[in-house]
């Protein structure tokens, strides 16, 4: 039976059914309408009387209606309102004609400056919702007719079976209304209003009750979604393109009578070459005079020919006649026979759509044309091979084709355009973080130069596997490849989304299972596209990163590349098939997951083929929380453990690391002039000083540029940390937001099933997200991203003018700031992108070097290593920082093995780089510079500058050292401490000693903490005189264990790499540091975690005394607490003084917390005696008769110490005589002379040791003595119970501790 396209719009007996009421009102108007016909009354005296009417029955029979009770021409009296029913009645005479009278409106009103008002709305409803159809329905006829006349003509014109295509015959029926309405429809008013499916679903609720919300107006639509309802309703069975393109020469007339005439867009070649394939492949002449009848008679000519192509192919792969084919049997409905052509020029114009889409040229929601048609899908999905066949034969195209651009009204766009555009597409599909640079590395060939200087190609580039397995295009290169890959993958794309759409919109109707197919078809050749330029990207850049370490045998690992390319490309058109057959088997059985299950795929770049493997992913992504101490699968992050790490890195970086950073920061911007300046006089050359002095000089125009751009960027993060992320981590926010998008579909459905366990889950997660993003929360990390963009703002004025200086040179003319400066705006201009965010690859990686942050190899190598093993990630929170915190301390210093390149700028004479062009380009190359727009004199410059930079900073380092020794030598400076831990805690605990500290001339100690790489160098240099100049040791003895400390805390007391230590306690058995490592990590788990840490630096008066379990550990690191509310806290004091140490006042506590120098009064003379001779007081009231001590109570006993003064007095008594011995000088002599500590023992000598722990137990005893009475009775109290439990427990019982209570 042949389609019917009007069955839908036929009356079923019963279907047209009105509901009780709106028949009652209809009746009554009919009864308006015969009185209205009548002779109207002169005058009220002139009616005559009426008849008595009988009584109302107050009871109604069953099923009778009231008509009085809902008539609208009832007065309030109950007699009815004659002129109402004669305006009603006048109203259903005029509804049609002034509905054509409000299209005619409608269509003045498009000229710019009509405004002309509309006749008020009819009272009567039912002639008001006649008048709203008039306005559409009846335009609509008289365009179809116009139409229909096309559809015959195309069927008169043309002489064969085209007059009988389905498509020609829809245009014959209803499609003409279709695109007749969408003329009607860009004009009427109507379209803004309720559609005719809106409006009778809302005049006839019961009976149009089933059409769909997506399909009629709603009260709720905003115009756009209203305007596109109708469109789709006009429609009916989706958009037809090409048929709509004949109703746009109406428009097209309209608007060149209003707007006037448009410029044409146009292809031009900007070759001889591209010129002549335009020529060849242009479309038939003349097509600007078509008329409308034309243009749907060659789009006719064009679908049946495409629906020829199909049909063959369906006969080629099935011949068998008995069974229906598409394109071969007439037996389809047209929405079965939905054929997508391919568009004019091909993947040529295809090319150039892109660049008009990422530059929104006459485009807002473009998509790239298609490129394939469908039996040429067909093939590629079904046959081994074939895919790479057409990507070869589309690149073929493109070779020939050449250097295209297009123009069109007031833009244009260039061949480098294109290509620009076509790059961006391929970083989509090999991996959207890498940069533009590195898809050329991989696409390009490779080229190495040998010992003799002459060129070698090794490889051929991207093109090469793909030739090597079909045996085809020789002449093509691998940019050639690698755009018909992208593109083709780029249109296909568009058309899933599109079609997915469309699908949606249809549902219900047979046009849904053909746009299934096609979808799985498109996702499963995109698979294909994807999965091989994958697989070639990742040799390719495997191969470089083993050139890099030395690997030669380059053409043997191209063979096995093109040898392993077969092998591979079977795998991946199994994997294909296998995922085509999964989304076949979902749509069939189980459509309401196919949305789902297709974004899972996309997301996981086709690993989820199965609904097994999306359950599995989706249990990852939640619930799976072991994945926190190992991950086997890193790839899939989970959730809640992302969102707990990163409210993690908001709560540790707060205030303090700002500044720290914000100094930081100004120290490199400090050093790197300072550095170059240093370098070109060391090498005496007066040019790169003056190159210096331009380049760095204009300071207060930079920091009118720095501040402005900081206070921007901490704005943009506050309000969307995205907005200024590197594209890199753009990229992987976006992901992640899209995978929360799955979470939430898969929770609805799941929910929608009674299953609410995921969407709680899920609701979690956005609760940390939210957290995550509170620009309260993310002060720290927010402020530390604006202080990285004014550090970008320096590097980029610098480079600039750096730039400007090369291009100065080049051209021959004089260096001066005013010939300067507008070159330099101009590349500083170049250095931004449209957003305002900084985007030179060169200047990023300066300022990434200042702010420690450059992403090296081991620095990758760490963070691959905490997502295998995310239970390391605590004791590695901030690899890049670390590890770049290494390389900058080696950059200033006299040598370091593991930097060659440094090491070479430094020290390999210049000419003898510059002779050595490769090494040039490499040196360069690694810092980002583009080598490739670079002459040879800007190559020359740069390098220069280069290795000023690197001999200045060891200048530095080495001038730095050389005043470290002299301080070490007057005992001015500290380091970072003692290798002994127990005595180092004496040191910190029971005086004022910090560590990496100098000695100012007025006594006090300042903090050199925060001079970054320099601070590292003073503090080795410090520690090396620390600790090699003991005299509780020889310098050589322990030898091992001083150096493996020396090496490793000027590095490892860095904030970044701090966390490394706990780890090296932990794993040799220290249970404390297990509890001060947990807590710090709880601690950590809640907001504002650094500024809770200043609160109790800044409002506590000192360091406590804390046990070392758990909960004390915690309550420590937010000390701020008690003091705010507790007046006897557990203070630590020094058992000399009776002070507390770090005990300053309130505004030097709050100087400290903030400044980068911190400032902290000397030890005293007997302090500095104790810490010489290394008597180690840290034990003291440790324990009393086998009890321990409270915090409290040593906190107590300490003061009491100190403030009587015995033990002080003491210490000055043993120092006199000491001095009077000549014995530390004495000892410090045979330490020179080697005497090890087992034949000159410290704690023997001149019995100082054994003086002093006299002094301590007698200090001691004095402090028991003035203790406070229940304070030393609680003592004594704990001393019973422990001597009655050894009681009981040698008797065989138990102890009741409420025996003491009794006693007590």
């Amino acid at each position: 039976m042949e389609f019917d396209p009007y069955e839908q719009f036929r009356e079923d007996p019963g279907e047209m059914e009105l509901s009780p009421e709106f028949q009652a009102q209809l009746e009554l108007q009919r009864q308006a309408e015969e009185i209205a016909s009548e002779e109207p009354l002169t005058s009220t005296e002139e009616q005559p009387e009426p008849a008595p009417q009988p009584e109302a029955s107050t009871e109604l029979q069953e099923n009778e209606l009231q008509p009085v009770e809902t008539s609208p021409f009832k007065n309030p009296d109950g007699s009815l309102d004659l002129e109402k029913m004669r305006q009603y009645g006048a109203e259903r005479d005029m509804d049609v004609v002034q509905g054509i009278a409000d299209f005619g409106v409608d269509v003045l009103n498009v000229i710019p400056g009509v405004n002309i008002p509309k006749a008020n709305d009819f009272e009567n409803e039912v002639a008001q919702s006649v008048r709203e159809i008039s306005s559409v329905v009846v335009p609509t006829m008289v365009f179809g007719g116009a139409m229909q006349a096309a559809g015959v003509a195309a069927n008169a014109r043309v002489g064969w079976s085209i007059g009988q295509n389905k498509f020609v015959q829809w245009i014959g029926s209803r499609g003409v209304e279709a695109v007749a309405g969408l003329g009607v429809g860009a004009v009427s008013s109507e379209y803004t209003e309720d559609n005719l499916a809106g409006t009778l679903k809302k005049r006839f609720p019961k009976t149009y009750d089933f059409i769909p919300d997506s399909m009629a107006t709603l009260d709720t639509d905003g115009e756009d979604i209203k305007r596109q309802k109708n469109i789709y309703e006009d429609l009916g069975m989706g958009f037809v393109v090409d048929l709509a393109m004949g109703a746009s020469k109406f428009v097209t007339a309209a608007e060149s009578t209003i707007r006037g005439l448009r410029k044409s867009n146009q292809l031009v070649g900007e070759t001889p070459e591209a010129r002549a394939w335009l020529k060849e492949n242009q479309p038939p002449k003349g097509l600007e005079d078509e008329t409308p009848e034309d243009i749907v008679t060659r789009a006719a000519i064009k679908q049946e020919e495409a629906l020829d192509e199909v049909g063959m192919y369906n006969y080629s792969r099935n011949p068998d006649l008995t069974q229906p084919l598409k394109g071969v049997h007439d037996m389809y409905d047209y929405t079965e026979l939905g054929v997508r052509t391919v568009d004019d020029f091909g993947v040529v114009g295809a090319s150039i759509d892109s660049a008009r889409i990422a530059r929104n040229l006459d485009t807002v929601h473009g998509r790239l044309g298609n490129v394939i048609s469908e039996p040429a899908l067909k093939y590629s999905v079904s046959t081994p091979g074939a895919g790479q066949d057409v990507v070869l034969g589309l690149a073929d195209q493109l070779h020939k084709a050449g250097s295209i651009g297009m123009e069109g009204r007031n833009w244009k766009v260039t061949f480098k355009d294109v290509m620009d555009a076509n790059e961006d597409l391929a970083i989509e599909l090999f991996d959207p973080r890498m940069t533009k640079a590195d898809v050329r590395k991989v696409l390009e060939p490779y080229i190495v130069r040998g010992e003799d200087g002459t060129e070698r190609l090794v490889e051929d580039g991207f093109a090469m596997a793909s030739k090597a397995l079909r045996n085809f295009g020789e002449e093509l290169t691998g940019m050639d490849v690698a755009r018909a890959q992208s593109i083709l993958a780029g249109s296909l794309s568009g058309r899933v989304s599109d079609l997915s759409e469309g699908a949606r919109l249809m549902n219900g109707t047979s046009a849904v299972r053909e746009a299934q197919d096609k979808i799985v078809d498109m996702l499963q050749y995109i698979s294909q596209l994807s999965a091989s330029a994958k697989y070639y990207k990742n040799r390719k850049m495997g191969l470089i990163q083993q050139v890099k370490n030395g690997f030669k045998n380059i053409e043997g690992y191209n063979e096995a590349t093109a040898l392993g390319a077969g092998e591979v490309a079977e795998r991946i058109f199994k994997d294909s098939q296998r995922f085509a057959t999964s989304m076949r088997q979902i749509a069939a059985n189980q459509p309401q997951l196919m949305d789902q299950f297709l974004l899972a795929y996309e997301l996981t770049d086709g690993k989820i083929d199965t609904i097994i493997k999306m359950n599995k992913w989706i249990d990852e992504m939640t619930v799976d929380i072991g994945k926190g101490i190992i991950n086997l699968n890193p790839e899939v992050q989970n959730k809640i453990l992302a969102g707990v790490w990163s409210n993690i890195y908001n709560s540790i970086l707060g205030i303090g690391s700002s500044v720290k950073a914000l100094v930081g920061n100004f120290g490199g911007i400090i050093a790197q002039p300072t550095a170059h300046f240093a370098g070109a006089l060391m090498s005496a050359d007066l040019k790169g000083i003056q190159r210096g002095w331009v380049a760095y000089s204009s300071l207060g125009e930079t920091l009118q540029r720095a501040l402005p751009y900081a206070g921007d960027v901490f704005m943009r993060a506050s309000r969307n940390p995205q907005s200024v992320s590197s594209g890199t981590r753009i990229d992987l926010l976006l992901q992640s937001e899209r995978e929360m998008d799955f979470l939430k579909k898969a929770a609805a459905t799941q929910a929608a099933e009674g299953n609410n366990g995921l969407q709680y889950i899920v609701n979690q997660i956005e609760l940390l997200n939210d957290l995550a993003k509170d620009p309260v929360l993310r002060f720290g990390p927010n402020a530390m991203t604006a202080m990285d963009g004014m550090t970008g703002v320096f590097n980029a004025s610098a480079e600039a003018r750096f730039r400007a200086m090369d291009e100065l040179i080049a051209a021959g003319k004089p260096i001066s700031k005013e010939n300067v400066k507008p070159i330099a705006d101009k590349y500083y201009n170049q250095m931004f992108n449209s957003d305002g965010l900084l985007q030179d690859d060169a200047v990023k990686y300066a300022t990434s070097e200042m702010a420690l942050n450059i992403d090296t190899p081991m620095a990758r190598g760490l963070d691959d290593l905490t997502r295998i093993i995310p239970a390391t990630k605590p004791f590695m929170m901030f690899n890049a920082t670390s590890i770049n915190s290494i390389d900058i301390m080696g950059k200033y210093g006299p040598w370091t093995p593991w930097q060659r390149d440094i090491n070479e700028l430094a020290y390999v004479p210049l000419n003898s780089l510059l002779a050595d062009e490769s090494r040039v380009n490499q040196l360069l190359k690694s810092r980002n510079f583009d080598v490739e727009n670079m002459d040879v004199i800007a190559k020359q410059e740069r390098l220069a500058d280069l290795k000023y930079m690197a001999r200045g900073r060891k200048a530095i380092g080495a001038l730095a050292m050389l005043g470290t020794y002299n301080l070490v030598m007057n005992d001015r400076i500290t380091g970072d401490g003692f290798y002994d831990k127990e005595t180092q805690l004496a040191r910190i605990k029971n005086s004022n000693w910090k560590p990496r500290s100098i000695k100012g001339l007025d006594g006090k100690y300042y903090s050199y903490a925060q001079l970054g790489p320099i601070a590292d160098w003073l503090a080795l240099v410090a520690n090396i005189g620390d600790n090699f100049d003991s005299l509780g040791e020889a310098k050589m003895e322990n030898l091992s264990q001083k150096m493996a400390f020396i090496l490793s805390a000027a590095v490892t007391n860095r904030t970044t790499l701090s966390t490394i230590k706990p780890l090296m306690d932990m794993t040799s058995g220290n249970g404390a540091a297990v509890n001060r490592w947990a807590a710090g990590f709880v601690n950590g788990l809640g907001p504002m975690a650094s500024l809770r840490g200043d609160f109790s630096r800044i409002l506590s008066e000192g360091l406590l005394e804390v046990e070392s379990d758990f909960m004390s550990q915690l309550n420590n690191r937010n000390r701020f607490v008690g003091a705010l509310f507790d007046t006897k806290q557990a203070y630590v004091y020094s058992p000399v003084t009776g002070r507390k140490p770090n005990g300053y006042g309130m505004m030097q506590r709050l100087y400290n917390a903030y400044s980068p120098i911190q400032i902290h009064p000397e030890q005293t003379p007997e302090e500095k005696f104790l810490q010489e001779v290394e008597f180690d007081i840290n034990t003291t009231f440790r324990t009393k008769d086998g009890v321990r001590l409270l915090p409290q109570e040593r906190s107590e006993l300490f003061r009491l110490m100190g403030e009587r003064g015995f033990f002080k007095d003491a210490i000055g008594e043993i120092m006199r005589d000491a001095g009077d011995w000549d014995s530390i000088q004495k000892l410090r002599e045979l330490r020179s002379q080697g005497f090890k500590s087992d034949e000159v023992g410290l704690k023997q000598w001149h019995d100082i040791h054994a003086r002093l722990s006299e002094a301590r137990r007698q200090a001691e005893d004095i402090a028991f003595a003035e203790m406070d009475a229940d304070m030393y009775a609680a003592i004594e109290l704990r001393q019973t119970e422990k001597d009655l439990r050894g009681e009981y427990s040698r008797a065989g019982e138990v102890f009741d501790p409420s025996i003491l209570e009794i006693r007590n």
